[in-house]
């Protein structure tokens, strides 16, 4: 398998710091606040409507090659 012919590695959360430590990974950017605010909801138990802990959040691949 073959890097990135057969597959492409993706971060997640598309922090600040990629573009200097690595600037050529692609990312999937999810607005911080909301992400935070998930997460509070989650630990606290506090999901609403969603009975398995799970949340989409708004999103976007930010594709750098």
């Amino acid at each position: 398998m073959s890097v990135p012919g057969d597959c492409v590695i993706v971060g997640f959360d598309d922090n600040p710091f990629n573009d200097w430590v690595a600037p050529w990974l692609n990312s999937v950017r999810v607005p911080y606040a909301d992400y935070g605010e998930a997460m509070v909801r989650a630990i606290s138990g506090k999901r609403g409507a969603h009975t398995s802990g799970d949340a989409i959040l708004p999103h976007r691949l930010v594709a750098r090659n």
